[in-house]
Formats: structure tokens, sequence, C-alpha cells
């Protein structure tokens, strides 16, 4: 619910009170918070300046009298230093980046300044309001002349209509400023974080590199051989020779690169690069993206070249060019990796990076780009729209979907222009995505097999051939390549876009709504009426699947002419700047053949508004137009390739089979317009 809903209500001065109240709390929070931070600041300030008198002092007169614990001095009163270096270094950053941030966030903010300037002018409006109501309620309880009760009566509504504008101007910017303001808390509390975890990080890496110092002043290091060997370089082919030499943890740092520079060019040739191929293979496949930046540190790649320095020589080795024996070696790999203890360090950056959506945000969702006009049946896929990616990346970011276990969620997009309630055009287009997040089976490396159930309900079919491998001379039948799909983790992998048949003489039945918008333009006054109701021959309307209730339905509609007062029914949201009215409406049954629904509204307009398009949005849980599934293809019992036996039952078990924990459905609603 926006502020707009919430406070737009009939004595002003509550309202106003409430929001008032609530951006003074805000402003006493940052300040106690900034404080906190400042008292934390000189907590590390006392540590360091009490280290600093520690070294000042001369504790050792003679240092002659250590003897051979001379060095073990010396080393402890580096130590002290550069520990007040670390300690002096988190005091500074947590001044500047987290006390100063909160403090300059109540004090210089423009929307906050800009919102205190405009409360005077409101708690104006808010008395004369409130006074001119009770004259009206005094002079409705005497008997008065009836000219004279009009009069105020008249004033009375002319404040009220004041009230309101500036009001709604007021209550937009502070709902602005409140999400800025947690959005501002929200980065302060991570920049906290980030600056301790860099601390601990930095005394860890110091530990490890005393540790190293002192294990390995009495061997001889080892120097860098023409031949390519290095330390910590590992081969990525299964088809080179690894030859183990004497370990040396205080190799160059530089001997690995410089191995890697020496070693022949087809050295690498018939191997798969694991940073190339996979990184730009999975964001350049049909505009797929595998959101897999991380992926190579997720596997821990990198983190395991550090666990052990061995020296390994790499011999070049000539192998054929067979693409599937190539795929199947590199699953092989990734599952090796996959299963190795690793530490993965937390992308602590990203919560500053994490986007909030504004007051206005339902005018960057529901933009009026109009239809595309190529929406035939011989279209290609259309690229997946912004309200798609939104709505899918919310179903799998749920909760139950980011636990252990094979899930998948397909998500089919409408993209719709009607008139009149009949359909024009339609194009119905779909995503599957799944997520792998299971054990590592080493004695199983066999992919896993899926069919996708009613295949021939689709008009066109794209798979993610990185991740998704079509059976020859099967309809609807995938590999899925488990050792790639694992590298990603608990994050979901777009596996296949398809787009879904429809037959033109049927296209009402992949509608679930009819609208008809109904509109009368006047040079002054615009009216519109936008009818709805339930589609009964609608698939969604028929099926049983999740609970058959049409969510989040909405309706936008822009209207020009210069409005400036507005009037609806239900109440609705009126943008100022953008000049479009929004709708929220309640959830619908479509199991349950409703009667006719309408929303109304009157626009006050300075000249004569034309009419527009009304772009609605709506979603269906739990079903799918294309009426497609997944389930595992499970091998038959004389298939060697995977493991099986019988159960106390009689009952065939395989081993190494693992089934889809949760397959999410769902509908929505991508660019649909329906037409004056």
């Amino acid at each position: 619910m926006s502020y707009y809903q919430a406070f737009m209500i009939e004595r002003p001065k509550n309202g106003l009170d409430i929001v008032q109240s609530r951006l003074k709390g805000a402003k006493t929070l940052n300040l106690e918070l900034a404080d906190y931070f400042k008292e934390r600041a000189t907590l590390e300030d006392n540590y360091v300046k009490g280290l600093q008198r520690l070294l000042n002092k001369s504790h050792v007169t003679d240092k002659s009298n250590l003897g051979t614990f001379a060095n073990v001095w010396d080393a402890h009163i580096l130590e002290i230093q550069s520990i007040i270096e670390m300690h002096m270094d988190f005091m500074m950053k947590l001044h500047e980046e987290v006390e100063v941030q909160l403090r300059t966030k109540v004090s210089s903010d423009p929307e906050w300044t800009n919102l205190k300037h405009q409360e005077s002018n409101l708690s104006k409006l808010a008395r004369e309001y409130e006074e001119k109501h009770t004259k009206v309620n005094k002079q409705r309880s005497k008997t008065e002349k009836r000219s004279g009760k009009k009069a105020e009566v008249f004033a009375l509504e002319l404040t009220h209509a004041d009230w309101q504008s500036e009001w709604s101007k007021y209550l937009e910017k502070f709902q602005r400023a409140d999400g800025s303001r947690l959005l501002n808390l929200k980065e302060s509390f991570a920049r906290f974080e980030t600056i301790q975890a860099d601390y601990y990080q930095r005394r860890a890496g110091d530990e490890m590199h005393n540790f190293c110092v002192k294990k390995s002043k009495n061997f001889e290091v080892i120097k860098n051989t023409p031949n390519g060997s290095a330390s910590g370089s590992i081969s990525g082919s299964t088809s080179g020779s690894i030859n183990a030499q004497t370990s040396s943890p205080t190799a160059s740092p530089n001997a690995s690169q410089n191995a890697l520079e020496n070693v022949p060019q087809n050295t690498f040739e018939s191997r798969i690069p694991v940073d190339s191929e996979i990184g730009s293979e999975s964001k350049h496949f049909d505009g797929f993206s595998s959101n897999d930046d991380d992926s190579l540190s997720d596997v821990g790649f990198n983190s395991s070249l550090n666990q052990k320095n061995i020296q390994v020589e790499i011999k070049p080795s000539v192998t054929g060019d067979n693409e599937a024996e190539t795929a199947r070696e590199m699953s092989m790999v990734m599952t090796t990796l996959k299963s190795t203890p690793t530490i993965k360090q937390p992308n602590r950056r990203h919560h500053l990076s994490t986007p909030i959506i504004n007051s206005d945000g339902i005018n960057t969702i529901f933009g009026m780009n109009g239809m595309n006009t190529n929406l035939g049946r011989t279209n290609s896929l259309v690229q997946t729209s912004q309200a798609e990616i939104t709505n899918h990346r919310r179903a799998v970011s749920d909760p139950e979907v980011q636990s252990r276990g094979l899930r998948a969620s397909i998500i089919e997009t409408v993209n719709v222009k009607s008139q009149g309630g009949e359909v024009i055009k339609i194009l119905v287009t779909g995503e599957i995505r799944i997520s792998y997040n299971y054990p590592v089976i080493r004695n199983n490396p066999n992919p896993i097999r899926i069919r996708i159930t009613k295949f021939d309900t689709l008009e066109k079919a794209t798979p993610n051939t990185l991740y998704l491998r079509a059976v020859p001379e099967s309809s609807g039948l995938y590999d899925i390549d488990t050792g790639l799909l694992s590298i990603s983790g608990i994050a979901s992998v777009a596996v296949m876009k398809y787009q879904v048949h429809i037959d033109p003489t049927k296209k009402n039945l992949y509608v679930p709504l009819q609208i008809i918008p109904q509109w009368k333009c006047e040079p002054n006054l615009t009216s519109l009426a936008v009818n709805y109701r339930v589609n009964p021959e609608c698939l969604l309307s028929s099926g049983d699947g999740g609970d058959g209730t049409l969510t989040d339905l909405s309706f936008l509609i822009p209207v020009d002419g210069d409005v400036e007062t507005v009037q609806s029914k239900p109440t609705g949201i009126w943008s100022t700047e953008k000049q479009r009215m929004y709708w929220q409406l309640d959830d619908i049954d479509l199991s349950i053949p409703s009667e006719r629904k309408r929303t109304l509204a009157q626009f006050e307009t300075k000249r004569e508004s034309n009419p527009t398009p009304i772009v609605v949005k709506f979603a269906r849980k739990g079903q799918l137009l294309s009426g497609i599934s997944l389930e595992i293809e499970k091998p038959m019992t004389n298939d060697t390739s995977n493991e099986y036996n019988i159960d106390e039952k009689g009952q065939t078990k395989f081993e190494g089979i693992v089934e889809f924990q949760e397959i999410i459905h769902q509908v929505v609603s991508g660019k649909f317009l329906a037409l004056p």
C-alpha cells in the first residue's frame, strides 16, 4: 500500500501528524546510529593511542641482553605496528563511510530539506480546514440563512481541494524520501560489515604470511624451470601428464604467471578453457543469461589452487576433436571441483548496488511502448519483457526454491492486443529455469534425462545447449548436464525458451479476462468506464492447478488533455507527473463465472482528450496455458548406465536417480493492451 492510499483521509490533521512523527523519528534514528558508530570509532582510536604509548616507552634498555631473542623482539614490535595501522584504517573508514553518511542524510539531503519547506504550508492548510469544518458543523445545528450556510460549505470545499492537491504531492515526495532513508541505512550497515570483514581478512592474510615465512625459512627455493612447471598451476585437461615435484611454500609470487606464459601454445588447444568458454557461452546464448558471473569462484577453482603449493609439469598432448568426449570430461572435472571443500568469500559489495523501487515504480513497470506488430505465428521468440523478468525472478527467488534439490520453474507470458473484448493479436511465450543443488554423485556422472510433457503444444522450442541437449529421434526428451548446472548452486539457470502454438480460431482460450473500455471525451471533461469479467472459455478458468485465483490485477491508463482534477471509483492512484491513472484491483476467482465489474473515472481537462489503450497486468500461479510440465525419465531396468536393485517390496529402486522437488507454474501478462 502506498502512502497516498494510507494517509489521504478525511481529517487532514490526523494524517499530517502521523507522517510528521514518522519523519522526526527517522531523523532521530539516523542521529542515534551515527552516535553509536562515532563511539565505536572512538574505542578504536583509544586502542590505537594505547598501543602507540606502549611502543613509545623504552621497555628494553639494552637489546644486547636479548641475545638470540633479539629477532623475536623485533618481529613483535613490527606486529604491533601492523596492528596499529589496521585499526587506524578501520577507524577512519568507520568515520568517513558510515558515521558521516548517516549525519549527512539528515542535515543536507535535498529530499528531506524540500519536505521541511512544505510542512509549514501543509500545517496552515490543515488548520484552516479544521476551523472551517468546525464552523460548518455548528451551522448545521442552527437555523441560519441558507445563503450563509452555502458560503461556508463552499469555502470548506475549496480548502479541502487545496489540501488534497498539496497533500498528494507531499506524500509522493515523502514516500521517496522515506524509501531513500531506509536504503541509506541498509547501505550504511553493509559498508560497516564490509570494512569489518576486510579488517579480519587482512589479519588472516598476515597470519598466513607469517606462517609461511616461519615454516619455509630452512628450505631451498626452487627456481622457475624452462619446461613450464610452476607452484600452484593445475592443468585443465584430463589427457595431460602431471608430475608432482617438491613443495615450495616460498616460491616467487610471479612463478605461476611466468610458467603459464612459457607453456607452448598447443598445450591448451585441445582443452576446454574454463575461463573463456564457460564464462562467454553462458552469457551469449540466444539472449539467455545464466547469471553465473561468479561461477568460477563458486566452484572454488581459484581457492583450490591456493590450498596446496605443489610443483607440476604440463606437457603438450594431442587429443582428438571429439566434442562429446570433451563435454563428458568437462562435466567430470566440474563435478570433482564441486565436491572439493572450498572457502568462498561472500560477495559483500553486492548489497550496495541493490536498487529500490521508488513511489512511482508502477510507471516504470507498466511502460507504454505499444504492442509489437509482428505477433504472428511466424514471429521468432520475443525478448523477455521487464515485467516477465521481474515476476520470474520473484518466483524463483522464493525461499522454498532456494533449498537443496532439483527444482524448476516454468513461466509463461501472455502478450495480447484486444478490442471490444475480442482478441486481435496474441503471442504466448515461456521460459524454463532449473536449479540443481544435489550432493555430487561421483560414481554416476551421467546426465539427468527429463521429459517435457505435452511437448506437441509448443510452436517453437529453443534449448540452451550449454545445459540442455536434445535426445536424438525423441520429441520432448532432453539430457541435463548436471556437472555444469551444479556450478550455479541454488541459482536457477534458463535452459529453454519456447512459443506456444495457438489456433487462430481459438484465440480467446488464452485470455483470462474480457476487458472493454468505454471513453467519452468532451472539450473539458473526459469520462472512462472499464468493464471486465472472467472469460469462462479460458484454459486457466477450467484447469485444476493452483487455487484458481487471478492475482496482481491492475489497470494503467494514460490520459492526455492536461488533467486538472480526477474522480474515480474504486479509488485509484493518479500520477500528476506522468498523467496516468492506476487501479490495483482485487483478486478474481477464475473458477467461478462472475458478473461484469466496472471501474469508473472522470477527468476535468483543459482540452479535449483522446482515447488510449489500457495496460492490463495480472498473474496466475499454479497453471500454464500450454499445459506442459517436466518429469524425470527413468532408465529401463536393462539400462546399465544407472545402477539399480530390488527393495523389500520387490520394486525396482534406482541408485543415483533424482526427482524434482518442486516445479513452479505461473502465467503472467506481458504487453496486454485493451484498445478503445
